[in-house]
């Protein structure tokens, strides 16, 4: 198995906002399977779509091109609100939300979306994270993430929503800055997963959650990236989800214990991930050498990789690669409808 095909295992971000020679090695001697890109305000949109398109034409399979935040569109037209004000606002605002958020990445060059966010409200939370969830009801979540996908679609956006299984239980603990979930497994069955079971069958990539589940791995606890009883007990045979699984790679791996980066990754691609996030060139370097490291000492099976390669593959089935030239008109346009849209909704009461 060559390292470019390991490279299909994980996706990179990148920090600086522009094309530049050491991305352009990066991306040469590791063929990643994607890349999270910073878009800033001070950095036009044709140079975002430049360099989108300069990372596609680099790559020799076609990239996951990603936002390097949820909010990202937000930062670099003006003042779309939280998904969770828009659900407040109802059923029509998700959807012009979800409009304007395909339209601005297709503007810019991206093709794939960490988001919608799945996760419920808990009672009394508040917060950026929690402005970025709908809703504490399972049903709300459920129609406002349909309608979100669904527009998303229309722009050939991949969505990848996350965090499965769920994040609601905020008043779980911590233990070594890794959130504990302790809400019993039928808790999560009737509430955080209601909206896995209702869409898990349109999408195409998942994202899992950081967090350890006592509902499954009680002692010792392991965050759900390294937990073989969510990934393939729950996700795989309980909900038959045949796409891919994407986790940010944590070093904090299993029994809480500090894991260098290379283990975690085998340990993560063998428990049921099949992508992996890194960040810059020096974890991306130590995770690829990892891998395969793992799969000649056979630490890592050929199936299980096999298996992985494919489900990523399926989802860039239908990426669309970055455009031509960015009209600034069109640009101006947009901007406008965000800021009049996000100001209508601030009239109607927008927390």
């Amino acid at each position: 198995m060559s390292s470019d095909q390991i490279g299909q295992l994980v996706a990179v971000r990148w920090d600086e906002p522009r094309w530049g020679s050491a991305l352009e090695r990066m991306l040469k001697r590791h063929q990643p399977a994607g890349v999270l890109f910073p878009a800033r305000r001070q950095e036009s949109p044709q140079s975002t779509l430049e360099a989108l398109r300069h990372i596609a034409e680099t790559l020799s399979v076609p990239p996951f091109l990603w936002p390097d935040d949820e909010r990202t569109i937000d930062r670099v037209s003006g003042s779309l609100p939280w998904p969770r004000a828009a659900a407040k606002a109802g059923p029509s605002a998700v959807e012009r939300l979800a409009d304007l958020t395909g339209q601005g990445l297709r503007l810019l060059g991206f093709n794939s979306y960490n988001g919608p966010t799945l996760d419920l409200v808990s009672p009394g939370a508040e917060g950026p994270f929690t402005n970025r969830a709908f809703s504490g009801s399972p049903d709300t979540t459920t129609q406002c993430a349909t309608a979100f996908l669904e527009q998303l679609r229309h722009h050939q956006i991949l969505a990848c929503p996350g965090s499965f299984p769920g994040l609601a239980d905020s008043s779980g603990t911590r233990s070594d800055q890794v959130i504990i979930a302790d809400k019993p497994m039928a808790a999560l069955w009737r509430e955080d997963l209601m909206p896995y079971r209702e869409l898990l069958s349109r999408l195409a990539m998942i994202r899992i959650s950081p967090a350890a589940y006592k509902a499954f791995d009680y002692e010792p606890p392991k965050p759900a990236p390294f937990s073989e009883r969510v990934l393939e007990g729950l996700l795989r045979v309980r909900m038959g989800y045949r796409g891919a699984a994407m986790a940010a790679l944590n070093p904090v791996g299993v029994g809480m214990q500090r894991t260098p980066l290379g283990q975690a990754a085998v340990r993560a691609i063998n428990s049921g991930c099949d992508l992996l996030v890194v960040s810059g060139d020096a974890e991306l370097f130590q995770v690829c050498a990892a891998l395969e490291d793992g799969l000649e000492s056979e630490t890592l099976p050929r199936e299980r990789v096999e298996e992985a390669l494919s489900r990523v593959e399926r989802a860039k089935q239908e990426l669309v690669l970055p455009g031509g030239e960015l009209v600034s008109t069109d640009w101006d346009s947009y901007v406008q409808a965000c800021e009049q849209f996000g100001g209508e909704l601030r009239g109607e009461g927008e927390e």
